[in-house]
């Protein structure tokens, strides 16, 4: 019983700490203050709706990389964007700023890496998982 107690508040203080994923709605990837996508890893069915919602103070995209897109599925940025060359170089256009949102649905089951390009360099980077 002792250890279950010790877990219940080592869970309850991890939950408090900077840093730590907040507990979000399903379907929802919130971009958030320490340049991170909470959760990082998600999991949808084709064609459900993902929404990005940026509660954070910076501006951030969403931008699949070139090669972390299933074989036939439709590459994908915020800004939509054709590949990530042009989102790399049209970055402002891929921008999604404090309290704005950004929506994608993916039809191709796989996985799907994608990050964020001003923030790339800080391990702001997500997978998903269409089922």
């Amino acid at each position: 019983m002792r250890f279950f107690a010790t877990a219940v508040v080592a869970v309850g203080i991890a939950s408090a700490l900077p840093g730590c994923s907040p507990s979000v709605e399903p379907g929802t990837v919130l971009m958030s203050e320490g340049n991170s996508f909470a959760p990082s890893e998600v999991t949808v069915q084709a064609g459900d709706n993902l929404e990005f919602r940026n509660d954070s103070g910076a501006a951030h995209s969403v931008t699949a990389y070139d090669d972390g897109v299933p074989e036939g599925a439709e590459y994908f940025s915020s800004g939509n964007l054709k590949d990530e060359g042009a989102a790399r170089e049209g970055v402002g256009a891929t921008l999604v700023k404090p309290d704005d949102s950004f929506d994608i649905i993916l039809d191709e089951p796989g996985t799907y890496r994608y990050f964020c390009i001003p923030h790339e360099s800080q391990g702001m980077k997500g997978t998903i998982t269409v089922e």
